[in-house]
């Protein structure tokens, strides 16, 4: 059997960013015409965006592998290189010279000291080719994007899939590296939000989250522009000095409760926005494409997504829940099976190596979670990505703004401006959401928001927006043990929908087996941790 393994493992340079260097988020996928599974480094170790692939890979490797697997493997580059061995040396892919719009190359590959077939692909390509396992192929005519703070050799790609194959429109470095920047190492952000260069990678969630609370004011977006957002200014007392000076306000210090700071929030957030919509509404006029895949860090941010749905008018728009980094080995591995097969075997988002054995029953749940329970959910194989999507969740009720506040500030200690997200049924998501239509992909992974109808409010107070809105995870598969328990909260208890937040603690990565679990729930305070 032909096992397609893809790898994102390039080793740091030893220059560091933030205390995880310039690299991060390593993994290892596997696609067979059987099987796909993924490992994310991060899960495996506990370390939070692990990126020491080359110390783990030959520990990894095997749990991947049959006895009779032809193994392939492509290993996805980086700016910092295209090349690693592992620390023992029984691991090696040797670096190649390439083009981005090369895709891959084939390349020498050792394993044990025995020759393997294998390739390198650019990181630009992985991340877009990562929607491939959940839409089996590219439809005709799609514009593939990928906007990232750091590829191979750009911050943002833009291809067109015709006749079967893509082709390379732009790659660039500067068409929205600013604006990316922003939402991970601006210090206006980073001294409005109390964080440091060392939060690059936790930062974009929470200046999202905390931009919902701030206003649109054109002066002060065009102000900040023509400064350009002042990246590189690093003396928070000049940026309070010139906070100060546009708002004629006499602020000490930054206070992320004042009105001015959200606004600032806000105004990076729309400049975001009004960027990446504007490159890729550029691209689709450029091309004529009539559907989207689109995928990278950048693809995270829900409200720019959101009205990319709604104003872009694509026939369809695709983005995969490994969007981030964590889905590169995914998009390796399923390029090299797309281009020996035609297409990839579609995939739930479960892709994790470890099933639990099922301990408990779901009939108990839902009356626990009308009490106001908070707990811990275990079941079947871990979600990919950095979202929470049921399997590795924490579920609490979501009309009740007090369990939010326990949930979220206290148990998981996390800041007061963060929102959490619903679960729902499909249903309800029709009744409830004004702008929620049927077949809707953003919320199959939490990737978009939407409106709560003004009489529903009451159903969701915990988990909407400053803004009004809710990012929400629609569930449609009946053979979930969470929709299950939805229906029964539904019909038993007029309770429309769920807290849906990862099952982790402060600071560690989604847990993955039941033993990291019940580790976490104890730290945690969890009312229960239940493995369905």
């Amino acid at each position: 059997m032909r096992n397609h393994i893809g790898i994102y493992g390039i080793p740091d340079d030893g220059r560091k960013f933030s205390p995880k260097g310039n690299t991060h988020d390593h993994g290892m996928a596997s696609i067979t015409a059987e099987r796909c599974t993924m490992v994310e480094l991060e899960r495996y170790t506990r370390e939070k965006h692990d990126n020491h692939m080359p110390s783990h890979i030959m520990d990894i490797l095997p749990s991947m592998t049959a006895p009779r697997d032809e193994v392939v493997i492509t290993s996805v580059s980086s700016f910092l290189g295209s090349g690693f061995e592992s620390d023992d040396g029984a691991f090696s892919i040797q670096p190649v010279s390439m083009e981005i719009s090369d895709i891959t190359r084939s390349t020498e590959c050792t394993v044990n000291g025995h020759s393997v077939e294998g390739k390198v692909m650019c990181q630009e390509f992985a991340h877009i080719a990562s929607c491939l396992p959940f839409i089996g192929s590219f439809e005709e005519n799609s514009l593939l994007i990928h906007i990232d703070g750091g590829a191979t050799d750009s911050a943002s790609s833009a291809w067109i899939w015709e006749s079967g194959k893509p082709t390379m429109i732009r790659a660039s470095w500067d068409d929205l590296k600013d604006v990316v920047n922003n939402y991970n190492v601006n210090p206006l952000a980073q001294s409005i939000l109390g964080l440091t260069m060392e939060d690059h990678l936790s930062m974009p969630g929470k200046l999202m989250g905390y931009a919902s609370y701030g206003h649109c004011n054109a002066e002060l977006e065009a102000w900040l522009k023509s400064n350009r957002w002042f990246l590189g200014t690093e003396d928070r007392n000049e940026l309070l000095r010139e906070i100060n000076g546009f708002f004629g306000t006499n602020y000490t210090e930054f206070d992320n409760h004042k009105q001015e700071f959200m606004d600032v929030a806000y105004a990076i957030q729309h400049g975001f926005e009004e960027a990446v919509l504007g490159y890729i509404a550029e691209m689709k006029d450029r091309t004529g494409a009539e559907h989207l895949c689109y995928a990278g860090g950048a693809a995270l941010n829900i409200d720019a997504n959101s009205r990319i749905r709604n104003e872009s008018g694509f026939k369809s728009i695709f983005i995969p829940p490994c969007t981030s980094d964590s889905g590169l080995c995914l998009g390796a591995a399923a390029w090299s099976y797309f281009c020996e097969n035609g297409e990839v075997p579609k995939q739930s988002p479960y892709l994790g190596p470890n099933e639990p054995t099922i301990l408990d029953q779901v009939e108990d749940l839902a009356k626990e979670l009308s009490e106001r329970k908070v707990i811990g959910l275990v079941t079947g194989r871990s979600e990919t990505g950095p979202r929470a999507l049921g399997h590795r969740s924490i579920i609490a009720r979501a009309d009740n703004v007090d369990l939010r506040r326990t949930l979220s500030e206290y148990m998981k200690k996390r800041e007061w401006y963060r929102p959490v997200a619903p679960v729902m049924l499909e249903s309800v998501a029709e009744t409830m959401l004004s702008d929620y239509a049927p077949g809707d992909r953003l919320a199959e992974y939490m990737l978009g928001t939407y409106h709560v109808r003004e009489e529903y409010l009451d159903k969701f107070s915990g988990v909407v927006h400053a803004n009004g809105t809710v990012r929400a995870l629609v569930l449609k598969d009946n053979r979930e043990p969470l929709f299950r328990i939805l229906v029964e909260l539904l019909e038993k208890y007029d309770i429309a929908a769920l807290i849906l937040t990862s099952f982790n603690t402060r600071g560690e990565p989604i847990v993955e087996t039941v033993e990291d679990a019940m580790r976490s729930g104890k730290v945690l305070g969890l009312d229960r941790v239940v493995v369905l």
